[in-house]
């Protein structure tokens, strides 16, 4: 029996995919914006993890 060993993609190789460039003159802008997209994703989701840590142990 075969097994398909495929996962959906994550946040972080979609980000990393879209920064590649296309045009070399884009390449700063595109990591740029592909940075501040994921830090955006991502600063919520860590907030709320450190406030249920924060209130868990006080």
């Amino acid at each position: 029996m075969i097994q398909n060993d495929v996962r959906p993609p994550r946040v972080v190789d979609l980000a990393i995919a879209w920064a590649l460039p296309h045009r070399r003159s884009l390449r700063m802008l595109r990591m740029t914006a592909a940075g501040a997209g994921l830090g955006c994703a991502l600063l919520p989701v860590l907030f709320a993890m450190l406030m249920a840590r924060a209130m868990a142990s006080g």
